[in-house]
C-alpha cells in the first residue's frame, strides 16, 4: 500500500475514540460522589448515637421514687439499683425509698432484698417524678425439687 492509498486521521474520527469528557462532568460526578460518602457518614453516625443511649444523657435527667413490701403486703426495707449507672439507694424501713437525677430513658431498676431481687422496668421522663407505686419483692427463694 502506498502513503497515497492510507487513510487519513479524518477517516477514523468518527468510529474510534470518544472526545475526552467535558472537565466540568468529572468535577459533578467528584462532587456527587463526596456528597454521598458523606450523607452515609451521616446516617451512619446517626444509627449510632440513637442506639448507643447518648441520647437519653442528652434528655435529662427525672426522679423515681415507690414503696417495696413483701409478698405479705408488709414493707421491708430494700436496696436499689438503677442497672447501667452507678446509682444506688437503700429504703427507708417503711420500704419507700426515692432517686433523684436518674437520667431520663427506659431504665431497669433492681431492687435487692438480700441475695433476692426483682426486676422493674420503667420510662423516667426528664425532670419529673415517676412513682413505681407498690413493688412486690420476694423474701424467699423458690426451690424446685
Amino acid at each position: 500500500m502506498s502513503l497515497e492509498d492510507s487513510p487519513t486521521l479524518e477517516d477514523f474520527s468518527d468510529d474510534f475514540l470518544s472526545p475526552p469528557p467535558e472537565k466540568a462532568d468529572k468535577k459533578r460526578r467528584f462532587s456527587a460522589i463526596l456528597i454521598g460518602l458523606a450523607l452515609l457518614i451521616v446516617i451512619l453516625v446517626g444509627i449510632n448515637f440513637a442506639q448507643s443511649g447518648a441520647y437519653d444523657q442528652l434528655a435529662g435527667n427525672g426522679s423515681l421514687s415507690g414503696h417495696a413490701v413483701n409478698e405479705s403486703g408488709e414493707a421491708i426495707a430494700v436496696e436499689i439499683f438503677v442497672f447501667g449507672t452507678e446509682i444506688s439507694v437503700i429504703s427507708a424501713d417503711d420500704g419507700y425509698f426515692e432517686i433523684e437525677n436518674v437520667p431520663a430513658g427506659e431504665r431497669s431498676i433492681i431492687i435487692a432484698y438480700g441475695d433476692i431481687a426483682t426486676e422493674e422496668i420503667t420510662l423516667i421522663n426528664a425532670g419529673e417524678k415517676t412513682d413505681l407505686g407498690s413493688v412486690t419483692v420476694p423474701t424467699e427463694m423458690e426451690t424446685d425439687y
